[in-house]
């Protein structure tokens, strides 16, 4: 761990395990129930406030059984150990609720004051503390052992409660600002699916010509390889680049190159559909996206199934089409499921595209092209306004915790 930074003269560091009971359910997994008593997940735990969605339960006879390591109360605070952690809150209701095994209840001392304890985790330098000392590699957590030990910085009790009802009127603006910033983008989230609605499943779309995929493209599955064949050779897609809100692959000069012999059918040429064959999470499976060309060869891995249109179509409004919310969900019903997720060549053919004449096609595809490219880029100012608030709330603990408030 870091050395801590210097601290005023009337402060020190002090131990969370010095200043704070832990009520710990790691360990002990909830038996869900339809209805009862609220848990409260480490889904609900954000910085600073708890979030109602997604609401479960467990039962009166769970709730006392889990209760024997301990019962939470208003004013506790409620800390995230894994998925996500270190997010931390006040538990803000005095009706009975549960929580659940991903979260450990701290419950200050007489010396500490709960607001002030919340606000200093919250901190930068505490949270450096947390990483520091969490474990774990696709998933990081953190131990209630290890927890015990990080340090927050620790004025007097009365500096405690001054810094506690600055930072809460404070901090309150900032988080109206950051809820009001993620709602708006919330909503524009749905309005690409909104547009998409409205062209395919309009009344004027029910009365297309039906064409089945098979009918007006060939396909090919990708090439399988191995680690020996990575570094040198022919520029390469996996599904990784495949995910992005643009209907066209994108950064094809980050991509990786493999050695090897390649027929031209592995070969993408201009226009070619790309679809992700297999996905870890079935919400994958299915995206499509287009190849827009590149001055150099570039192949597709065993992961992708690549459609290449033999009829004249807009290829922009097939994607467009595959990407709308009806089909997507049609795609993910017919795939399999094991580990992985995975769509076949047969699943693919054997859907039936609404076909509008050529140029209708292309009009609507050029219409969906600026009405998206128009959220996305409502979606990245937003994004830059959400990272402004952080940096408000960041600036203003740091500068809490440094004695400058």
């Amino acid at each position: 761990m870091d050395k801590l930074n210097e601290l005023p003269n009337d402060w020190q560091w002090a131990k969370l395990g010095d200043i704070c009971d832990f009520i710990d359910y790691r360990g002990l997994a909830p038996l869900k129930s339809e209805t009862g008593v609220i848990l409260i997940t480490a889904k609900n735990v954000r910085m600073g406030y708890l979030k109602n969605e997604p609401r479960e339960y467990i039962s009166k006879e769970e709730f006392k059984r889990r209760m024997a390591r301990g019962i939470i109360k208003f004013g506790d605070i409620l800390f995230t150990t894994e998925a996500p952690m270190g997010n931390v809150t006040l538990l803000n209701t005095t009706n009975t609720v549960s929580i659940g095994q991903r979260i450990i209840a701290l419950r200050p001392n007489n010396n500490a004051h709960n607001v002030f304890v919340m606000f200093a985790i919250m901190s930068g330098d505490v949270q450096k503390q947390i990483e520091s000392l969490s474990t774990g590699s696709t998933v990081k957590g953190i131990s209630s052992k290890h927890l015990l030990e990080i340090k927050i910085p620790f004025p007097t009790l009365k500096t405690q409660q001054r810094l506690a009802a600055l930072l809460t009127e404070k901090l309150a603006l900032v988080e109206q600002a950051k809820q009001k910033i993620e709602a708006t983008h919330e909503a524009a989230e749905k309005l690409t699916a909104a547009y998409l609605r409205a062209v395919f499943e309009s009344d004027e779309a029910k009365g297309w010509e039906l064409v089945k995929l098979s009918d007006i493209a060939d396909f090919k599955n990708g090439i399988n390889f191995n680690a020996a064949q990575k570094g040198n050779g022919t520029l390469i897609t996996d599904i990784f680049n495949m995910y992005s809100n643009s209907i066209y692959l994108e950064n094809v000069n980050d991509f990786y190159r493999i050695s090897g012999e390649l027929d031209e059918n592995h070969l993408l040429n201009e226009k070619d559909i790309l679809f992700v064959r297999s996905s870890v999470k079935k919400e994958g499976v299915g995206w499509a996206t287009l190849f827009n060309g590149h001055f150099e060869a570039v192949t597709f891995c065993g992961f992708i199934i690549r459609a290449r249109m033999t009829l004249e179509v807009c290829q922009e409004f097939i994607v467009f089409y595959f990407r709308s919310p009806l089909i997507r969900q049609a795609i993910i019903a017919k795939a399999g499921s094991s580990t992985i997720t995975n769509i076949n060549q047969g699943h693919l053919k054997s859907f039936m595209i609404p076909l509008p004449p050529l140029e209708k096609q292309k009009e609507l595809a050029t219409y969906l092209s600026e009405k998206i490219a128009i959220v996305e880029q409502l979606k990245t100012t937003l994004l830059a306004q959400l990272e402004s608030v952080n940096q408000i709330r960041t600036a203003l603990l740091k500068q809490a915790f440094n004695g400058e408030l």
